[in-house]
């Protein structure tokens, strides 16, 4: 196991909620794409089949993650 320090972006996550609240009342567009969080949410999925199962998963990016659901 290694161990390392890394360096983190300045931000504001307040602002990007403060964008999802702003685009969902139609004052402006979405901070990300639509489907960004279920690509998260996908990548998550992944990472705990690969954790559960000891072996490689393929995660396949040739399409769109399954959305929002």
């Amino acid at each position: 196991m290694v161990t390392r320090t890394v360096e983190s972006h300045p931000g504001d996550y307040r602002l990007y909620y403060e964008g999802i609240r702003d685009a969902l009342l139609g004052r402006r567009r979405f901070p990300c794409r639509p489907w960004l969080p279920g690509a998260w949410r996908e990548l998550l999925e992944w990472a705990k089949e690969a954790l559960s199962s000891t072996r490689e998963i393929v995660c396949d990016w040739s399409e769109e993650p399954s959305g929002l659901n």
